[in-house]
């Protein structure tokens, strides 16, 4: 816990990132499209963050599966049920908020 504390918008002109580790921060706004464009991504952790909304497809395409060439094996936030801050069908991990 950094208490590190704004909006992750700016974060797409790190492309060549290959672990975003964000959680147990005060980071606040939703997932940027931007970072489906990460394509190095191995992880990207969010959870305990103030971050909501949705998942981005983009973000989702990144996810390591048979064939698809994608490099992005953990993905854990905030979206376990019965309130999740982030609706997420790809995670890897749901955290309870």
């Amino acid at each position: 816990n950094n208490q590190f504390t704004g909006s992750i918008n700016g974060i797409g002109v790190f492309p060549d990132m290959e672990f975003l580790q964000l959680h147990d921060n005060f980071f606040t706004g939703t997932v940027p499209e931007a970072v489906g464009n990460f394509s190095k991504l191995a992880a990207f952790t969010l959870h305990e963050t103030e971050i909501t909304g949705v998942m981005p497809d983009s973000v989702c395409d990144l996810r390591l599966s048979e064939g698809n060439g994608g490099v992005l094996a953990s993905l854990i936030a905030d979206c376990a049920p019965p309130n999740p801050d982030i609706n997420c069908t790809c995670c890897t991990d749901c955290r309870d908020t």
